[in-house]
């Protein structure tokens, strides 16, 4: 029997491929909107050099939340964003070689 692999789109997928296994799940972001303060979670599927940063809508880069060794687990942080003016923000989960963003709306 013949198995064939296939995409969210029903292409087939070369099964000969290296797939690099997800090692970050963005849980959620709560409250958002916010104001001045909401939590980032994630869960890391193995321990990893980890970043967490905000973005602003430009593109740059506004805050780091961590840097540094992550175990694998659920992990939960604040930013408090008191400093920075209304808007939309990207925060940026990076754990080895994945990258997850989320869109966070500030309030005032």
């Amino acid at each position: 029997a013949e198995i064939l692999i296939s995409d969210s789109m029903g292409r087939v997928v070369n099964s000969s491929e290296s797939f690099s296994p997800q090692s970050i799940e963005l849980l959620d972001v709560y409250p958002n909107p916010f104001n001045p303060i909401t939590t980032v979670s994630f869960e890391l599927t193995e321990d990893s050099y980890s970043k967490i940063q905000v973005f602003n809508v430009t593109g740059q880069m506004v805050e780091v939340l961590h840097k540094g060794f992550m175990h694998s687990g659920q992990h939960s942080l604040t930013w408090n964003a008191d400093n920075y003016v209304s808007g939309l923000y990207i925060i940026s989960v990076h754990a080895g070689s994945n990258i997850e963003n989320r869109k966070v709306m500030l309030i005032k």
